[in-house]
């Protein structure tokens, strides 16, 4: 009941993340119970939580925080993105907001420079945070940002846990099910393929590009479909997978992978089709490019689908076997899970010795 409420008074005000005032106080009450050195802080504007409360509280405790952006909420008015409006003015003050429909819509109001100014004061009373970015392309963002006052600033890559995430030798049995077997296969992933509030995971390409292919590639797209658009036959949907491990199946199957979105503060799905062996091909956008390393694939410019099909076709006439061990070897050394929790212990370590 409090998440509901919490989102419908969101909508009629135009503000996220300023109310369930109870659950948040319950929420410090057990902060103070544990006492902590440090409150790690991850995507909070999801309708549960009081944003204020929780800042005010960590000023006047004293207490160091680290905030993860995994999208640009944190230092705009309102939008979680905003590359696809081209609207920039959170570098200097957040107004007329051209998302206010959009993300966490607003049904009437434009709040959005209430609410920058309202964020960047809670954050000036900090005494001690770091920010961390899931990507140098956000990094980027925030340091033209008020988040650049921060003690620290910092990339670390999401994690993938790549045991769980790598070649999967019986991914045959996936494509025999699915009637691929003298198929090529490209791969896309999402959570859901119908653009929705302002955000696009690309469908639209992908069923142009289908008309592209040569008759023995097919695509397979994970995720909810769009139910107002008609697929080609040549589109293979698949509207859930249950598991990881499984999803790693898929990921093993295709030949390519393809990442059609062009709003991507990281792109976790890109990281573990690499972890997975399986080359991929991205639009020059946002983090995009960053997550192709040497000999994982190829970056073309953005929305150029001629260059996107010209280089699906050269992968997979060479083979994903020849870039396998390269995307295997990427993917271990920026996104293992081992990995990244050392760097989010030195990160701790490093926030705490600040005087």
């Amino acid at each position: 009941m409090d998440h509901k409420l919490h989102a419908l008074l969101s909508r009629l005000t135009g503000k996220q993340a300023c109310f369930s005032h109870i659950a948040t106080r319950k929420l410090l009450s057990y902060i103070d119970s544990v006492r902590p050195d440090l409150v790690h802080i991850q995507v909070i504007h999801g309708n549960y939580l009081n944003f204020p409360l929780l800042m005010n509280y960590l000023a006047q405790k004293k207490i160091p925080a680290v905030f993860v952006l995994d999208d640009c909420w944190y230092y705009t008015g309102k939008c979680c993105h905003y590359t696809s409006d081209r609207c920039y003015e959170w570098k200097t003050l957040c107004h007329d907001c051209p998302r206010v429909h959009k993300d966490n819509p607003s049904l009437f109001l434009d709040c959005s420079t209430a609410m920058y100014q309202h964020k960047k004061r809670l954050f000036s009373r900090l005494p001690r945070y770091a920010v961390v970015t899931v990507s140098d392309w956000l990094k980027s963002e925030v340091e033209q940002s008020y988040l650049k006052a921060a003690a620290i600033v910092r990339r670390i890559y999401n994690a993938i846990d790549m045991n769980v995430f790598r070649y999967r030798s019986d991914c045959a049995e996936e494509k025999a099910r699915l009637g691929l077997q003298s198929c090529k296969v490209i791969l896309g992933v999402a959570t859901a393929w119908k653009d929705h509030r302002g955000l696009s995971k690309g469908i639209k390409y992908f069923i142009e590009l289908a008309g592209r292919l040569p008759q023995e590639v097919r695509i397979v797209l994970i995720g909810k479909p769009d139910p107002d658009l008609a697929l080609p036959d040549n589109i293979v949907p698949i509207p859930f997978v249950d598991g990881a491990e499984k999803l790693s199946r898929y990921y093993s199957m295709a030949d390519v992978f393809v990442q059609m979105s062009r709003e991507e503060t990281f792109g976790k799905v890109t990281a573990e089709a690499l972890a997975c062996g399986t080359p991929a091909v991205v639009f020059d956008a946002t983090a995009n490019p960053e997550l192709i390393g040497p000999g994982c694939g190829a970056v073309v410019p953005d929305c150029d689908l001629d260059a996107m099909l010209r280089n699906i076709l050269l992968i997979l006439k060479i083979g994903r076997g020849t870039f396998s061990a390269s995307c295997r070897k990427f993917a271990e050394r920026n996104f293992d899970a081992n990995v990244i929790s050392r760097q989010f212990l030195k990160l701790y370590h490093d926030l705490l010795d600040i005087k």
